[in-house]
């Protein structure tokens, strides 16, 4: 996947558009690890579609399934989130 330096700017509109976050729910594809809101450089509300890593993008149909609203691919963690304490540090009571 070809790395981008995107970032979001403030959306044209205050609320997305119902039929994009309708369609966003209904999404589902094995190669797809969740599916967000953003934006696009010129305030176009987007569907971020986060992809296994490896995955090449675009993906056949998912241009289709948005019919007209912007997707913009990010390729997600191959390692988990670990959680750890804050303030390592301080002591806990």
């Amino acid at each position: 996947m070809e790395k981008t330096d995107r970032t979001p700017v403030a959306p044209l509109s205050p609320e997305p558009p119902r039929e994009l976050v309708r369609m966003m729910r209904e999404l589902k594809h094995p190669h797809i690890m969740n599916v967000g809101l953003t934006t696009t450089g010129d305030g176009e509300w987007a569907a971020m579609v986060r992809v296994k890593p490896g995955t090449p993008t675009p993906l056949p149909g998912i241009g289709l399934h948005f019919r007209g609203f912007p997707v913009v691919y990010q390729e997600g963690s191959a390692t988990p989130p670990v959680a750890r304490p804050a303030f390592p540090d301080e002591e806990r009571s």
